[in-house]
């Protein structure tokens, strides 16, 4: 999508949103339509589709990405790459969008690292009144604080931008340990300063644990 669709389609979201509030409709917001199941579709609502918002743009030189909340962490990945960058915090699965991420404020591998909302530096906002707003920790700080993990519930997110760091290759290492052992070794493993991304799995086998 070209930067002049977005702001035609930007304008008629803002459109369809005053159109709802007037009709008394609900709207539901779909990216990947992975973070939540079915049951945020309302019946006899409106599904706003997002994923025709996957633009990026790459500030190297201050280390920030501006995407669209439909694009897909999928997408993303490999255009950083490009660029010698990664992101800072994603899901462990790359078919996620940016918007569904921020929406429920996901956690990543990183260790000791805060979840996603951490690298949100600000995003751009439609409210219920169809008003385009733009929220930071200094620019309408309380709905910046509510929108991150918010669900949805307080408007539709246009593009938000992001902190990106130089991309590494890492090497993985696998332990096998007792269940008793799992929070030590953990603990242990994301003390270690060179340890870029840690995760376990528990063996919930009754016969195995």
């Amino acid at each position: 999508m070209a930067f002049e669709d977005i702001d035609k389609a930007t304008a008629q979201i803002s459109q369809l949103i005053k159109y709802a509030k007037e009709q008394g409709k609900k709207i539901s917001i779909a990216g990947a339509q992975h973070s939540m199941g079915g049951h945020t579709i309302y019946p006899d609502g409106i599904v706003l589709d997002m994923k025709g918002f996957h633009y990026m743009q790459l500030d190297s030189t201050e280390n920030y990405l501006m995407v669209g909340s439909g694009a897909l962490w999928s997408e993303i990945i490999p255009y950083l790459d490009q660029h010698q960058r990664s992101v800072s915090v994603m899901q462990s699965n790359n078919s996620f969008s940016v918007g569904g991420s921020i929406s429920v404020n996901c956690h990543g591998w990183q260790p000791n690292s805060a979840p996603i909302a951490s690298t949100v530096e600000s995003f751009r906002l439609i409210n219920s009144d169809g008003e385009i707003l733009t929220c930071s920790r200094t620019e309408n700080t309380e709905l910046f604080s509510l929108v991150l993990g918010g669900y949805g519930l307080f408007g539709v997110i246009l593009d938000a931008k992001l902190k990106v760091v130089p991309n590494r290759m890492y090497t993985a290492h696998q332990y096998v340990i007792k269940s008793a052992d799992y929070i030590k070794e953990f603990d242990r493993l994301a003390a270690d300063l060179e340890t870029g991304m840690v995760y376990g799995r528990i063996n919930i086998n009754p016969d195995d644990l």
